[in-house]
């Protein structure tokens, strides 16, 4: 089996739990708990001060934020609760939801007419974490080994 990143066998669950890079660990901690900020974030402004979110989106785009924050938390959920059940569909979700947040993204930036410097500048923070998250989630061995139980075919 070739994976985006060289050749990889598939082996049992069992096999894959005993290769030292098996489990929750490394650099999943890292995005795991950028998700998990954004999510808290997105919930604070949710909550939050209406006239804060007025103040940086116009007080007539509060609720069309505040529907595009809630769509967020929604296609980040499934990350955060996989992730640490080391469920096989983990990476996979985890790519769809990081990309189509960057998608929702724009797409709410031109339903509420954000300048285009601010627009372009969330873009461009969007599709850099996006692309992270691709990189890492296609080419870790510790997300093959414990989500795909897939092992280097070297090893």
């Amino acid at each position: 089996m070739t994976a985006f990143w060289g050749a990889w066998r598939k082996v049992s669950h069992d096999r894959a739990s005993t290769d030292p890079k098996f489990g929750f660990g490394g650099w999943i901690w890292f995005f795991y708990g950028f998700a998990l900020v954004r999510t808290l974030l997105a919930m604070r402004n949710i909550f939050g001060n209406e006239a804060a979110l007025g103040g940086m989106y116009g007080l007539e785009n509060v609720a069309t934020i505040r529907i595009q924050l809630i769509l967020r938390i929604l296609l980040l959920l499934p990350f955060l609760l996989l992730a640490p059940l080391r469920h096989s569909l983990m990476p996979p979700v985890a790519i769809a939801g990081v990309w189509m947040t960057a998608v929702l993204a724009l797409l709410f930036g031109l339903i509420v007419s954000l300048p285009e410097d601010r627009l372009l500048s969330v873009l461009v923070v969007e599709v850099l974490v996006a692309s992270a998250y691709t990189l890492y989630l296609l080419r870790s061995k510790r997300v093959n080994v414990t989500y795909l139980s897939l092992i280097p075919s070297k090893a």
